[in-house]
């Protein structure tokens, strides 16, 4: 299909098939902009101030133009060094606030390229001992709620028991940010992926739910 054709096709479908957090999907229509071809057409310098980085991405998108590369998934590696605790400790809530805080820039720069975490996988070193951890997600997410959740039953695994005294990632798998909605070639209530109470946009007033005080051991 010729590029010219691309963006005849896109323009009257819905924008609830962009990459973009529920809160931003509302913001923008309640302006009204409830297509690809409305949202294409406004100023990029708006796009940007509104919506950031990600907002002109999905705008380009929107406009039939992607120039990436045709991938399924990245795979990221993590320096090796991890976080090193000044003592062993025993307790679940410090250790996933350590862990959510190194992630937090890569969950930020994810959030802006309009990609999240498909798989996460973690090493924590009790005393000589070294146990991996795989989160896996059904949806790429960048979201800290749902990825802190995730990182917290993990840890609470009654088989990791013991006091950690150093802990990281090792590697993280992204893949690209699931729409709103799916385009359904019957006709039909779109098909909601994401709760929209759940925003995870940076910046946004969503933190990830406080931990667990619950010992590891």
């Amino acid at each position: 299909m010729a590029a010219a054709q691309e963006a005849f096709f896109l323009q009257p479908l819905p924008i609830t098939l962009l990459p973009l957090p529920a809160k931003e999907l509302r913001w923008l229509e309640r302006l009204g902009i409830r297509t690809l071809g409305q949202f294409g057409a406004l100023p990029t310098a708006q796009v940007q101030t509104a919506l950031g980085k990600a907002g002109v991405a999905a705008q380009h998108w929107a406009q039939g133009h992607d120039d990436r590369p045709v991938v399924h998934t990245v795979t990221q590696r993590f320096s090796p060094s991890g976080i090193t605790f000044g003592q062993p400790i025993n307790q679940l809530n410090p250790v996933v606030t350590a862990l959510m805080e190194t992630l937090r820039p890569h969950l930020a720069a994810l959030a802006a390229a309009c990609r999240g975490v498909q798989r996460l996988d973690l090493a924590l070193h009790f005393g000589g001992e070294e146990r991996h951890l795989a989160l896996t997600f059904v949806e790429p997410t960048a979201q800290e709620k749902r990825i802190g959740n995730h990182l917290t039953k993990s840890v609470a695994d009654p088989h990791l028991a013991g006091a950690v005294d150093q802990s990281g990632h090792r590697n993280l798998q992204t893949a690209e940010l699931p729409p709103t909605a799916r385009l359904q070639l019957l006709p039909g209530s779109p098909v909601s992926v994401d709760s929209a109470a759940e925003c995870g946009w940076p910046g946004c007033a969503s933190v990830m739910a406080p931990c667990s005080t619950a010992a590891l051991g």
